[in-house]
């Protein structure tokens, strides 16, 4: 008979032994943050009125001194003719003056200025963002039509043994765990500027659920490995890779917010590579699509999402400060919203129409952007948002303020975040260089 001591010694050794295998599986989030610790380093920015001036008389010389970065925004410009690029300018210095005169008698709480995006018309500016985001979750690579269905509906789904059940009731547990730990919302909440990276240019490519996606995904590998400084990954795969995945369209737009993270999870390993390996182009390229091989590896990979509809922006706020990045779809519904929000300059977006009575066919339109944070401004409540529209968009850094508890373009209507976990590195390098790329792009 064996000693009771080393019976207990052997099963103690078994039980470590699992223990260690399950901690060593990716998959396993044992030490998943319930709520990030928000930092002391988010200030409200001081807005000077005096500088809104120079912007009333908007022309050429001063478009070309502010913008044109990048080869889209030159794209943009000299597909105008002179008498086109005179016009339209006229016309965004119209709709700035008087949008910073509201602002300045406090009948609105933002501000325009020149963006790149103001030497286009408020047709072609309707056009490209029709172009964007499909309208409908159904449309995304699993068919999440039950998100679309009434209470009783879903009800009955989630008690049927289906595709959809596992992932519902993933996500209800998720919040409920959430606010099981925290009985209200913090007032307000703003992820540590170390754990968020720099706001990018999409440019006319239909790519906002993309930079969403990327955008959240770098937040949470920051989040996963606080030994990290920044990381920068490729939009540019989204584009080339996913052929004849459906849900995805390259610069066509996304069906979804979730196609971008569905592509991900089930084709890509949960990972993609840095910026430097697989640079942003604006246009697809399949003859250029680079393998998992590629990803890089940060200690950190993307396992599985959560989806959430008619969230509510309360319950949003648990997300937020949870994930530090939250996947939200804006819907534009009429010229008047989309003109003011083209040329956003700071403060906190306040034309929430929700109505309109004449809609035009190129609307309703939609965006994919990412909420980073929650609080008020000057009696505002706000929703802080990455946006991918370049970094002179917004406030300065391309980030900007959305009005909140109004529902302000359907934020809460549809929302995603991603689990992240931690990823071995000891055998893999963090960093491929942007020399082999070009060789591999050589090759291709």
């Amino acid at each position: 008979m064996m000693a009771p001591c080393r019976l207990s010694f052997i099963l103690l050794a078994i039980f470590i032994g699992v223990v260690l295998a399950v901690n060593n599986e990716p998959n396993h989030l044992e030490d998943e943050w319930d709520f990030i610790d928000m930092g002391p380093d988010y200030e409200e920015k001081t807005i000077k009125l005096e500088t809104l001036e120079q912007y009333n008389n908007l022309d050429e010389d001063m478009y070309r001194s502010m913008m044109l970065e990048n080869s889209w925004d030159r794209t943009d410009y000299e597909a105008l003719t002179p008498e086109e690029r005179a016009a339209n300018l006229k016309e965004s210095a119209k709709v700035i003056k008087a949008q910073n005169e509201a602002f300045r008698s406090n009948h609105s709480s933002f501000f325009c200025k020149p963006t790149a995006l103001s030497i286009l018309s408020q047709e072609a500016m309707a056009i490209r963002m029709k172009n964007q985001l499909g309208p409908n979750p159904e449309d995304s690579v699993e068919p999440f039509s039950y998100f679309l269905t009434n209470t009783k509906q879903r009800e009955t789904l989630r008690n049927q043994q289906t595709p959809f059940k596992d992932i519902l009731q993933r996500s209800e547990e998720r919040l409920a765990n959430l606010k099981k730990k925290r009985e209200n919302p913090l007032a307000q909440f703003h992820t540590p500027s170390r754990f968020l990276t720099a706001a990018k240019d999409q440019g006319k490519c239909g790519s906002c659920a993309i930079f969403a996606t990327t955008a959240a995904m770098e937040t949470g590998f920051l989040l996963r490995n606080r030994e990290l400084t920044t990381v920068d990954l490729a939009e540019q795969t989204f584009l080339n890779c996913p052929v004849d995945v459906r849900g995805m369209g390259g610069c066509y737009g996304s069906a979804s917010i979730s196609s971008p993270v569905e592509y991900l999870i089930n084709h890509r390993g949960g990972n993609v590579p840095p910026e430097g390996m697989d640079p942003y182009k604006g246009k697809e390229n399949p003859d250029q699509c680079l393998s998992e091989y590629y990803n890089v590896n940060v200690g950190a990979k993307v396992t599985d999402y959560k989806m959430f509809f008619d969230i509510g922006e309360e319950n949003l706020k648990y997300l937020v400060a949870a994930h530090g990045a939250v996947i939200v779809r804006m819907t534009f519904i009429s010229e008047e919203a989309l003109q003011k929000f083209q040329h956003h300059g700071g403060g906190v977006f306040d034309t929430c129409l929700h109505n309109s009575e004449s809609i035009s066919p190129n609307f309703p339109s939609y965006h994919a952007v990412t909420i980073v944070g929650y609080g008020v401004n000057n009696n505002v409540p706000y929703w802080y948002v990455k946006n991918s529209w370049g970094a002179k968009w917004g406030e300065e850094d391309g980030y900007f303020k959305i009005k909140r508890g109004e529902s302000c373009y359907d934020i809460g209507k549809f929302a995603v975040v991603l689990d992240v976990a931690k990823m071995d590195t000891s055998t893999f390098s963090t960093q491929r260089t942007s020399t082999n790329a070009s060789n591999v792009h050589s090759e291709l």
